[in-house]
């Protein structure tokens, strides 16, 4: 019988992500480095993103940084809305919540979070070794 089409997740998957998410907590990524790999994978600006524009693609992405912000900073909401934009607290908690939905229920923005968790832990990575070397 023939597999389905799409992505298998073995437990071993499960692990690393976890263990992925542990060290992203420890490292604490500012929110410059989490919208800027945020901005780079979506293809949209900064600028866009700290800007007022309710694009699609702008508005989804500045949803993904509340996301990764408020789950990998010490950031408050306050801040996190006012770097994403001049959001209102609550907005940036309507963002988050509506970020885990989707992650939920489309597999598709549930690899793009583990893709992203990756490139932000990636650049931490390379954070980490250019100050060790210096």
């Amino acid at each position: 019988m023939d597999q389905p089409v799409g992505r298998r997740i073995f437990a071993d998957d499960y692990e690393e992500l976890e263990r992925l998410s542990v060290f992203l907590e420890r490292a604490r990524p500012s929110l410059s480095e989490i919208k800027d790999v945020v901005c780079d994978f979506y293809c949209v600006s900064v600028d866009e993103v700290e800007g007022r524009r309710r694009f699609v693609t702008v508005v989804f992405t500045r949803q993904i940084f509340c996301f990764f912000a408020r789950k990998y900073s010490k950031a408050s909401l306050r801040m996190i809305g006012m770097r994403a934009g001049g959001l209102d607290h609550t907005t940036v908690h309507h963002a988050i919540r509506r970020i885990e939905h989707l992650a939920l229920v489309r597999p598709l923005v549930r690899d793009d979070l583990d893709l992203l968790r990756l490139r932000i832990a990636d650049k931490i990575m390379k954070r980490v070794v250019v100050k060790g070397t210096a």
